[in-house]
């Protein structure tokens, strides 16, 4: 589910070509492992968000921000940084 990069930190894994197609069919983007969890981005009717926990049957809560570009940049940041959560989105749901 996740291929070999070195250059990666500890809490991020870059998920296989096979992974990434499956969530792509499913509506999801940018998608990576961070903390041993599944995440990507999903644009809703008014956010995009960040969505946490992915699994086949949905997702465990997801972090909310007013553009694509900003869930994007939240997405980026967190993989770099690490930590618990995301920043600069406007409401967790879930």
């Amino acid at each position: 589910m996740t291929s070999e990069n070195t250059d990666c930190p500890e809490w991020l894994e870059i998920l296989d070509e096979e992974a990434t197609e499956f969530w792509e069919d499913m509506g999801y983007e940018k998608c990576v492992k961070i903390n041993g969890q599944i995440v990507g981005l999903r644009q809703f009717l008014f956010t995009c968000a960040i969505v946490v926990d992915m699994d086949d049957t949905g997702y465990s809560h997801r972090y909310c921000y007013h553009s694509a570009l900003e869930a994007f940049g939240g997405l980026v940041n967190w993989a770099i940084e690490g930590g618990k959560e995301p920043s600069g989105y406007i409401k967790r749901k879930g």
